[in-house]
């Protein structure tokens, strides 16, 4: 199938499967494939979040009218194969639709980490195609990536100031992918020093907040442990409920902005574009209805701490719990 006739003009990789639970990996890997198609004069159809396994097969198995080399990126679907579609039926679907996909076409498929025994990673594999897998970075791999980045980056940092900065790079890929993204956008050909760091870069409050969010997304687990992480640190159980509220609020309102008509962004919000960027990705993620309940639980955790209903670590659990619940419903 990857045998594409004489003179066609598809990607190195024309059947390419991403998988992994360290985003920033995954989100580089799918760039530099949309590069490619990019370069090639490739045109694109993106599928995120795609609303149904029909919709996801139509897409593969649809021939173009005039045989012409196009590209697919397929974000954000695994979620079809696990709820309400049967599992192994739909696997099965979805592995007879790679099958018997056009020549002309090529796949990209963008997903949480899978096991080498799923059946996607055998079919992609079976026919030739690229599998790479972006598996969480910890230790010297972490600090390798962190170094590099800050070596791309358009600003310049003292010595002091990123020496601090990779400091911040053990809370995450993530969270420091994110704030070298800030101090991009506020210090773009400029000298930073440890100064702006100390007033542009912070794990208080909101990012801390946030990075509770993105580890929910990805793995209740892992928030739960955050969020015990963070008591531990001294941080107030209030204090945290009312930045995770102020998260979610944004989440809520960037949700909302995307599903009007015509879609809205980052200048109609107020909201830098770095940052509609970031809260972007999550809530497609967590959705307008989902954000919606979040805010409620976090107002209602609030409150019950605030009038001693409750032990603000104990609402601080609860919420975060019901939240993760709701993840999975």
């Amino acid at each position: 199938m990857l045998g594409c006739i004489v003179g066609c003009m598809l990607p190195a990789s024309p059947l390419f499967l991403v998988c992994g639970d360290e985003s920033v990996l995954v989100r580089a890997a799918v760039g530099r494939w949309r590069t490619e198609c990019g370069a090639l004069g490739l045109d694109l159809e993106l599928l995120d979040h795609p609303a149904s396994l029909g919709a996801l097969t139509t897409a593969l198995t649809e021939g173009s009218l005039f045989a012409e080399e196009r590209a697919l990126l397929v974000k954000d679907f695994t979620y079809l194969l696990e709820k309400g579609n049967k599992g192994a039926a739909s696997l099965e679907q979805l592995v007879r639709a790679l099958h018997g996909r056009p020549e002309e076409l090529a796949v990209c498929f963008s997903a949480s980490l899978l096991p080498e025994s799923h059946p996607l990673v055998k079919a992609v594999r079976e026919l030739g195609g690229k599998v790479e897998r972006c598996e969480k970075m910890k230790g010297r791999a972490l600090t390798a990536w962190a170094e590099q980045l800050l070596r791309g980056a358009s600003f310049t940092p003292t010595p002091q100031a990123r020496a601090e900065l990779l400091g911040l790079a053990s809370e995450g890929a993530e969270l420091f992918s994110n704030e070298v993204a800030k101090l991009e956008s506020l210090f773009a050909g400029q000298s930073v020093g440890v100064d702006e760091i100390r007033r542009y870069v912070s794990l208080e409050g909101g990012a801390e907040a946030w990075q509770l969010l993105d580890d929910l997304c990805r793995s209740p687990g892992d928030a739960m442990g955050r969020m015990e992480l963070l008591l531990s640190r001294g941080n107030a159980p209030v204090q945290l409920l009312g930045s995770l509220a102020l998260q979610v609020h944004d989440l809520l309102a960037v949700a909302s902005a995307i599903a009007s008509s015509p879609p809205g962004g980052a200048a109609q919000l107020g909201m830098p574009p770095w940052k509609f960027e970031q809260v972007s990705r999550l809530s497609r993620k967590v959705g307008l209805n989902r954000a919606q309940r979040w805010l409620a639980l976090l107002h209602y955790a609030d409150l019950a701490s605030k009038r001693g209903d409750a032990e603000p670590q104990a609402a601080l659990q609860l919420a975060l719990a019901q939240m993760a619940q709701s993840l999975g419903a």
